[in-house]
């Protein structure tokens, strides 16, 4: 396994972590071939980049024939917020649109779904009532308040977090199964070159 990352800080972690193979570049640097790639693995990464079309042209050079690329980002921009803008997004994703932009940088569509179904209606209200002024935005929220440790968890946090485990080992279940999921707060593929 190799991984590319462009910040320094995300290397040591990687290395720290038990990623023996570590570049600190990016993937388009002249110093990575073409054809090099069997398989590539990119996790909430493509809504980073702000022209994700050359990125996935980039990766089809580099990815050898029949390779796979597995593609996870956050999906509907209904469900736009500041914790985008925050963390530095340009974009979030519908299966049509970014599988169109798969297709223009020649890959072959494999697989496509949404996940995280459980959280796209509560992250839609929490952006309804974000933009209705009801809910601080990321940047108005007090730097200390963001990051309080929560000291104990009360018997509905702890009920809470069993339902969401739940929920998440029935879509992974489904995933696994190639079962499309009509909706979700991220969106999977999984293309060939």
């Amino acid at each position: 396994m190799l991984l590319i990352e462009p910040t320094v800080r995300a290397c040591f972690n990687a290395k720290k972590y038990g990623v023996d193979n570590v570049i600190c570049g990016h993937i388009n640097d002249e110093d990575f071939n073409s054809n090099i790639l069997d398989s590539c693995l990119m996790l909430d990464v493509i809504e980073h980049i702000e022209s994700d079309i050359d990125a996935l042209k980039c990766i089809n050079d580099k990815m050898k024939k029949g390779a796979r690329f597995i593609l996870a980002a956050p999906a509907f921009q209904s469900l736009w917020s500041s914790l985008d803008v925050e963390g530095g997004h340009f974009r979030r994703y519908s299966i049509k649109g970014l599988n169109a932009q798969f297709k223009k940088a020649g890959f072959k569509v494999i697989y496509k779904s949404y996940f995280l179904s459980f959280l796209y209606f509560p992250i839609l209200l929490v952006c309804f009532l974000e933009k209705l002024g009801l809910v601080k935005k990321c940047n108005e929220i007090n730097p200390k308040e963001k990051h309080k440790k929560i000291k104990g968890r009360s018997s509905a946090g702890k009920l809470t977090i069993i339902i969401l485990n739940i929920l998440n080992a029935v879509e992974r279940i489904c995933l696994r199964c190639k079962i499309k999921i009509p909706l979700g707060s991220s969106v999977i593929f999984v293309v060939e070159k």
